[in-house]
């Protein structure tokens, strides 16, 4: 008796899905002093509907805040950071950072500000004290926080922080010191 064999054959067209994206991430103002009332604002784009969430951490990776929004839109959104903690406390001013995950349909996206900076240290290799103008001087050669302590040689005590890991653009830059 002979074999008979049936064949399907099914095709599928795949269209390749856009992937869950978070883009276009910057903050305004860049710098904020939360201890005298500032905000920002984190904006950022989507490339489709999520849920959004913004989490604040200081210098130590230590979460400050997180604020959730479940209806993020394709497109442009924002969040509003008041320079508050969880608990709706003032935060003092000194360096902050920022991660945003959006998750839609069990796909999940994170941005995460130190993985573009490279969270790695750019040593200014000549920095110059004027004493007359009473400021420092130096370059960057990329944008980066920049922070600035001074003390007495020989690991002497600590007499000031000029700036205190402030975002700072690349180029020529002038800080003032007390002197």
């Amino acid at each position: 008796m002979p074999l008979k064999f049936l064949l399907f054959i099914l095709i599928l067209e795949f269209s390749p899905a856009m992937a869950l994206q978070i883009t276009h991430v910057h903050h305004n103002p860049l710098v904020i002093y939360p201890d005298k009332d500032q905000s920002t604002e984190i904006i950022f784009t989507l490339s489709e509907m999520a849920v959004s969430e913004l989490k604040i951490f200081d210098d130590r990776d230590i979460l400050i805040r997180s604020i959730v929004n479940n209806d993020s839109q394709q497109g442009q959104n924002k969040f509003l950071w008041d320079g508050k903690d969880q608990l709706g406390r003032l935060v003092p001013s000194e360096a902050y950072k920022y991660t945003l995950t959006a998750t839609n349909e069990g796909k999940e996206i994170e941005y995460d500000v130190s993985d573009i900076t490279g969270n790695k240290p750019l040593h200014v290799k000549s920095i110059k004290w004027n004493a007359d103008k009473k400021h420092f001087q130096y370059v960057l050669k990329k944008p980066a926080r920049v922070l600035i302590r001074v003390g007495l040689d020989k690991h002497g005590p600590l007499l000031d922080t000029v700036s205190n890991w402030e975002p700072r653009n690349a180029g020529q830059k002038i800080e003032s010191g007390q002197g």
